[in-house]
């Protein structure tokens, strides 16, 4: 990449005892992180790992986990980022004098793994089918919930990059449907919540690949109260007021376009207003009345 988003890694040692080394999940921070910024797209990406992190216990083979991500804001959307990796390669940047292997003093240390694939880094939301659901009549309306990936490179270079153009068109701008999402596969839950709670037929929004990455059937009720303005939210982990809830929306699924701290709240609203029915309203120029459902709908205007 050539712009600030920097790619990241982290070098994870699964093989020692050592404490200061051992493993850490990627939730409670990236364990000897750096950023890489390379000008030329096909240019080897060089990895320094310091001495601090191999430790004298690591006798024999070293077994390591090598993660690769991007930065992520929750305001700033990227376009997709595809790369390709080729190989792996490690050696000492700084050879040791003694290092004994199969009784050779100066046994020089170095490796190379084939990798030959390639991924793409996409960045994506959940999303409500509207943001606002007014002027409802039914004492319940379906609320269709979608994870969408942006991109805004264009249909063919959006296509290149990982994202099903063909089938993933949508409404808004740069925002493409991700039809190959599956919560069972890890790519991502989503959780909700209302008030009242009663208010959700599911607080899980289940979507697989077999759902073309929408689900449908999330349905929001009045609980027989109107007029009655429901929210939902995204329920999510804040590490900085536990207790965690048991099942969240995962932190990458999470936009708000207007602040990067914090989920879109509501993440959307549905007005109920129940089903008033009108009266015979007006006299006009003419001498008739007009006969009009003026309570239902506030949009509709009177013609005299």
């Amino acid at each position: 990449p050539t712009t600030n988003e920097f790619l990241t890694y982290d070098l994870i040692d699964y093989n020692t005892s050592n404490t200061s080394t051992t493993i850490r999940t990627r939730e409670q921070g990236e364990f000897a992180v750096s950023n890489i910024k390379t000008t030329n797209p096909i240019q080897p990406l060089i990895i320094a790992q310091g001495q601090q992190y191999f430790k004298k216990d690591m006798n024999g083979s070293i077994t390591m986990d090598l993660g690769y991500n991007f930065t992520r804001t929750n305001n700033i959307p990227l376009n997709p980022r595809f790369i390709t990796m080729s190989d792996f390669n490690i050696t000492y940047s700084t050879q040791p004098a003694t290092v004994y292997v199969d009784l050779i003093s100066d046994y020089k240390i170095s490796g190379n793994r084939a990798i030959d694939q390639n991924i793409s880094f996409v960045y994506g939301r959940a999303k409500s089918s509207k943001t606002f659901y007014d002027d409802i009549t039914t004492s319940n309306v379906d609320t269709p919930i979608s994870i969408v990936l942006y991109c805004d490179l264009g249909y063919a270079v959006c296509q290149n990059r990982g994202i099903l153009a063909l089938l993933g068109q949508t409404s808004d701008d740069n925002w493409w449907k991700s039809v190959d999402h599956d919560q069972a596969n890890g790519d991502g839950n989503i959780e909700l919540f209302s008030t009242p709670n009663s208010a959700l037929n599911a607080t899980t929004v289940n979507i697989t690949s077999a759902s073309n990455g929408v689900n449908e059937t999330i349905n929001v009720n009045n609980g027989g109260v109107t007029p009655l303005i429901v929210p939902v939210n995204l329920r999510v982990n804040d590490p900085d007021n536990p207790p965690v809830p048991a099942n969240y929306t995962d932190r990458w699924l999470i936009y708000n376009e207007a602040n990067s701290n914090t989920p879109p709240i509501p993440f959307y609203r549905v007005r109920f207003i129940g089903n008033v029915g009108g009266g015979w309203v007006g006299y006009g120029d003419t001498g008739h009345v007009v006969d009009g459902n003026v309570s239902q709908e506030k949009n509709r205007r009177l013609e005299w």
